[in-house]
């Protein structure tokens, strides 16, 4: 998922010229996109952090750990987030807000989820 995720970025990376260029962007259109090729892509790791926590949740019989980590983010981890950045920011900190949101989500699941296993591996946890 992270490789996946990386190759993705690096392509929006080197490709935002053409892309800017393909939909005739200008100000602040351009820099929205050049924020996200250069910067906000590759936050999306964060969001594969949070499927695979999800998946392991849901095949643990642990839905309700994996429902309450996405109504997290949707809420907790997107709304003040994205107020703040707007605040600060503009429209960009909109974008870096969500970006930043879903990066304490995905890292917050993801220990989770290794405390869960690593619990059901000593025999402390039963399925």
């Amino acid at each position: 998922m992270s490789g996946y995720c990386l190759i993705a970025a690096l392509i929006l990376y080197f490709a935002q010229s053409a892309i800017i260029s393909a939909f005739s962007l200008h100000g602040d259109a351009a820099s929205m996109v050049s924020l996200f090729c250069t910067f906000l892509a590759i936050t999306f790791v964060f969001n594969g952090m949070l499927f695979v926590a999800n998946a392991a949740f849901n095949n643990l019989s642990r839905p309700s750990w994996s429902t309450m980590l996405n109504m997290g983010k949707a809420t907790l981890g997107t709304i003040p987030f994205v107020y703040i950045g707007g605040k600060v920011a503009g429209t960009q900190g909109v974008l870096i807000g969500n970006a930043l949101g879903s990066m304490v989500f995905g890292v917050v699941a993801y220990c989770f989820v290794l405390r869960f296993i690593s619990r059901i591996e000593k025999g402390e946890s039963t399925i």
